[in-house]
C-alpha cells in the first residue's frame, strides 16, 4: 500500500537566497468534503491535474493513493465541490543527497514551509541551514488546515475598512501563539482563528461605538 512519510520544517530568510533563480511549480489545491480518516484533495500542478487520497495520519506516516485526471475534472471539482483551496509555489532544492520541496503560499505573506519525503521513519537526513523547527506534528501546519486558514483571511477583508486587518498578522504567531489546552495534543485551528475574528469584531464594533 502506498506510504506517505514526510517531515515538514519551518523556514528562516535564509531560504530566500537559496530560492533566488530557481524555477518552482505552480500549484493550486482544495479539498473536498470527507471523514476525520481521510483527507480528499484536488490539486493542480503545472497544467496537470490529479486527485488525492490520504488516510490518518500515524506518526510521519499515512496512506497515500494519487491519481492524474483531466485538467476539465480538476477544474470543476475545486470550483464545486471545495471546501477550501490555497495557492502556492513549490520549489525543489537538493541538499546533502536529499530533495526538499519549499512551498511559498501565496496568500499566506510570509510562510515558507520545507517539507522532506522518507523512505522511513527512522531514516537518517541532515537538515539545511535554512530550516528551523520540525512541525511534522502540528496539525495545524497541514495543508489542509493551512487552506482553512486562506478562508478565514478572506473573510477578514471586511475589516480592512476599520484599519483593523486579520492579514497583517503573523501566520505563524496565529498559528504558535497559544499552546493546545491542557490534556489536548491537537489544537483546533478554526477555534483559534475564530477567537482572533471576535477580538477583531469586538474592537470594530468599539471603534464605530466611539465615532472613531
Amino acid at each position: 500500500m502506498p506510504k506517505e512519510i514526510e517531515r515538514k520544517f519551518l523556514t528562516n530568510d535564509k531560504v530566500r537566497a537559496v530560492l533566488i533563480g530557481q524555477m518552482g511549480s505552480e500549484i493550486e489545491q482544495g479539498y473536498l468534503p470527507s471523514g476525520p480518516d481521510l483527507s480528499i484533495r484536488v490539486r493542480i500542478r503545472d497544467g496537470v491535474g490529479y486527485l488525492t487520497l490520504k488516510g490518518k495520519k500515524q506518526g510521519i506516516s499515512r496512506d497515500e493513493f494519487e491519481f492524474q485526471i483531466p485538467l476539465d475534472y480538476a477544474r470543476d471539482l475545486l470550483k464545486r465541490y471545495a471546501t477550501s483551496a490555497l495557492k502556492k509555489t513549490r520549489f525543489e532544492i537538493w541538499h546533502d543527497g536529499r530533495r526538499w520541496e519549499v512551498d511559498v503560499f501565496h496568500e499566506l505573506p510570509g510562510l515558507i514551509l520545507a517539507e522532506l519525503e522518507l523512505e522511513s521513519e527512522d531514516a537518517a537526513f541532515t537538515c539545511p541551514p535554512w530550516v528551523t523547527l520540525d512541525v511534522s506534528d502540528r496539525p495545524e501546519f497541514s495543508n489542509a488546515r493551512l487552506a482553512e486558514l486562506v478562508m478565514i483571511h478572506a473573510r477578514a477583508e471586511q475589516y480592512r475598512q476599520e484599519r483593523l486587518d486579520l492579514r497583517s498578522i503573523p501566520v505563524t504567531h496565529i498559528l504558535m501563539s497559544e499552546g493546545p489546552p491542557e490534556g489536548d495534543s491537537s489544537p483546533d485551528l478554526r477555534a483559534k482563528i475564530r477567537q482572533v475574528l471576535r477580538d477583531v469584531q469586538e474592537a470594530a464594533d468599539k471603534k464605530r461605538g466611539s465615532g472613531g
